[in-house]
């Protein structure tokens, strides 16, 4: 996950770029309800970057269950 003007972009391992994730500041912020905080869009950038370790974990927890 990196910064980028404006918001947020997630890469994978060889740096193909997944997702773009976007904020609104300052007047924009109170012109658009529904724009993302920077906070939120780095929570969610975030999210997105753990997802390899939350399908891993999954997968292993459905192994384990199968046996």
């Amino acid at each position: 996950m990196r910064e980028i003007p404006g918001g947020f972009a997630v890469s994978d391992a060889t740096g193909r770029t997944l997702a773009y994730v976007y904020a609104a500041e300052g007047d924009v912020l109170s012109a658009i309800p529904q724009a993302l905080t920077k906070h939120e869009a780095r929570r969610i950038a975030a999210g997105i970057a753990r997802l390899p370790e939350l399908i891993d974990a999954s997968r292993k927890s459905s192994q384990d269950n199968s046996r």
